[in-house]
């Protein structure tokens, strides 16, 4: 799912901008959630099964929009 892919990034502190306004409330009311304002997080920062679920979140993702 979209939340999905965007909860690893979140997982890691990542500090979801005005324009994200959805993703910050979803995430802002988790207990888990503390976002890092210093840091930009990147999927180098993803261990291998991040990584690995993440790039399958996004295809998931793209396959749906594009109708496949």
């Amino acid at each position: 799912s979209y939340e999905g892919a965007w909860e690893i990034y979140a997982r890691h502190g990542h500090k979801f901008g005005d324009d994200d306004e959805d993703l910050k409330k979803c995430f802002s009311g988790r207990s888990w959630y503390d976002y890092c304002p210093a840091s930009i997080v990147t999927i180098s920062d993803f261990n291998e099964y991040e990584r690995a679920n993440y790039n399958l979140l996004t295809s998931l993702n793209e396959e749906r929009a594009t109708g496949q």
